[in-house]
């Protein structure tokens, strides 16, 4: 209801007693629709919007749980880098350069310490190992070019383009 009244500019009214005219809200559309055989109300064309549902659908219930698990998970990334204003490449570019620079850390540790910076190093590149095996591309193949890139000057914002197989800036492809 809140979300409903401030898309339209209403005001929510308890007493059916005390609404005015001025308690309404403005919407272009308001109609209801059947959907998978429930009926709806759309409220569309509103003063303010900036409220909308997402109608999540799916053959079972659990399908549509996960569903619903995976647009809230979404949409809470989407809202921390907002706020955050902060970013990093997709693609396994992130991940890449990390394990690159704790490799070079390691270097400036010894013994044991040594050993599990290095081994951190390698379980974050299965980050990227995965990406190039569930595309259908050769992992180590796309380790070497991801590593060799990302030695290059500016090269650490460069991951896999899994539409291509190659490995490209992915904060010129809008993947972050």
């Amino acid at each position: 209801m809140e979300k409903l009244a401030k898309a339209t500019g209403a005001r929510i009214v308890t007493k059916i007693d005390d609404l005015t005219a001025e308690d309404l809200g403005e919407a272009g559309l308001v109609e209801e629709r059947k959907v998978a055989g429930d009926a709806m109300i759309f409220v569309e064309e509103c003063k303010h919007p900036k409220a909308v549902t997402i109608l999540a659908r799916g053959a079972t219930e659990h399908v549509v749980e996960e569903v619903a698990r995976a647009i809230d998970d979404a949409i809470g990334v989407v809202k921390c880098a907002l706020e955050d204003g902060r970013i990093v490449a997709g693609g396994g570019a992130a991940e890449i350069e990390l394990a690159k620079r704790l490799r070079k850390y390691a270097e400036s540790v010894a013994g044991k310490e040594q050993l599990a910076v290095k081994a951190f190093a390698d379980a974050l590149e299965v980050i990227p190992r995965t990406l190039a095996e569930n595309s259908g591309l050769d992992p180590i193949d796309m380790l070497v070019k991801l590593r060799a890139k990302h030695e290059e000057e500016g090269g650490e914002t460069y991951g896999l383009d899994v539409f291509s197989g190659d490995v490209v800036d992915m904060f010129e492809k809008g993947v972050v």
